[in-house]
C-alpha cells in the first residue's frame, strides 16, 4: 500500500477495508481461483475469508456499533423467518440461502464497517494485477460469431478498471510503483474489454468517462456560468453517446443496407 502505516488503533479500519475490497472483487476472484488453480469451489473460500476477517475485526476491535449490530441481527432474523415460511409453503426460489447470505447479507454488514476508501481502491488495484496471467482465459469468447465475452466476466473486470480510473483521478499523488503498474495493467484490460465486450459494457465505460469528466468540470476553476454551460453540453453529448451505443446494431444494419 502507498505509505500505509498500520497502527493499533486503526488496524480494524485496514482489515475492514481489505474485507470490502474482497467483497467488491468476489466475482473476479472466483474466476482467478478457477483459472489459476483449477478450483471450482471458490465461493466458499471467498465468503469464508470475508466472514473470518469480519469476525477478527469484530472480536478484536469491536468495529461495528451496537445500533448497527442490532439492525444486522434483525435483518438476519427476518431472512431466516422468510426462508422458514417459504420452506413450509414450498416456495423457495432458485437462489440458495448461502448465496443470499454471501451476496446480500455480507455486503450489507461490510457497508456498516468503518473503512478507508483509499485502502479499498488500492487493494482492488493490487488484486487486478492477478488478472494478467489469466487474461486470455478471462476474455475467451462466449459468443464466437459475435466475438463477445461472457457478461459476468466482463463486468468483473470492469470493477477494477473503474477503480483504477477513480484512484487515478483522486489519489494518484504519491502512489507507489505497484499502483502505477496497476494503472498500466488496467489500461491493457480496458483495451481487451472494449475489444470483446458487448454494447452494455461499452455503455458502462462511456458512462464512467462521462461521470468522471462531469466531476472534473464541477471541481475545476472554471467560472460558474461557463461551468453550467459546459455541464449542460456535456450531459447532452453523454446522452447522445449512450443512445448511439445502445442502437449501434441498428445503425450498422441501416448503413449496410
Amino acid at each position: 500500500m502507498n505509505n500505509l502505516k498500520i497502527k493499533v488503533y486503526d488496524a480494524h479500519v485496514f482489515i475492514n477495508s481489505i474485507t470490502i475490497a474482497i467483497m467488491c472483487t468476489s466475482n473476479l476472484l472466483l474466476y482467478l481461483l478457477m483459472y489459476l488453480f483449477n478450483y471450482n469451489n471458490g465461493f466458499y473460500v471467498i465468503m469464508g475469508t470475508v466472514f473470518g476477517l469480519f469476525l477478527i475485526s469484530m472480536v478484536l476491535y469491536r468495529s461495528i456499533s451496537k445500533s448497527n449490530l442490532i439492525s444486522v441481527s434483525f435483518l438476519l432474523l427476518l431472512v431466516f423467518l422468510l426462508y422458514a415460511v417459504s420452506s413450509i409453503f414450498g416456495r423457495i426460489g432458485e437462489v440458495s440461502v448461502i448465496s443470499f447470505l454471501g451476496f446480500c447479507i455480507l455486503p450489507i454488514i461490510c457497508s456498516l464497517l468503518e473503512k478507508d476508501v483509499k485502502v479499498i481502491l488500492e487493494s482492488i488495484l493490487i488484486i487486478s494485477l492477478l488478472v494478467l496471467p489469466v487474461s486470455n482465459q478471462l476474455f475467451e469468447y462466449q459468443y464466437v460469431t459475435l466475438q463477445q465475452v461472457d457478461m459476468s466476466r466482463a463486468y468483473a473486470v470492469f470493477i477494477t478498471i473503474s477503480t483504477a480510473a477513480i484512484h487515478f483521478c483522486w489519489y494518484r499523488k504519491g502512489s507507489n510503483i505497484l499502483i502505477k503498474i496497476a494503472y498500466i495493467a488496467n489500461i491493457y484490460l480496458l483495451y481487451k474489454l472494449l475489444s470483446v465486450g458487448n454494447r452494455g459494457i461499452i455503455a458502462s465505460v462511456a458512462f464512467l468517462i462521462f461521470v468522471l469528466m462531469l466531476r472534473y468540470i464541477r471541481q475545476s476553476n472554471i467560472a460558474a456560468a461557463k461551468r453550467r454551460t459546459m455541464t449542460i453540453l456535456f450531459i447532452i453529448f453523454g446522452i447522445f453517446v449512450v443512445l448511439l451505443i445502445l442502437n449501434i446494431d441498428r445503425i450498422i444494419i441501416y448503413l449496410y443496407n
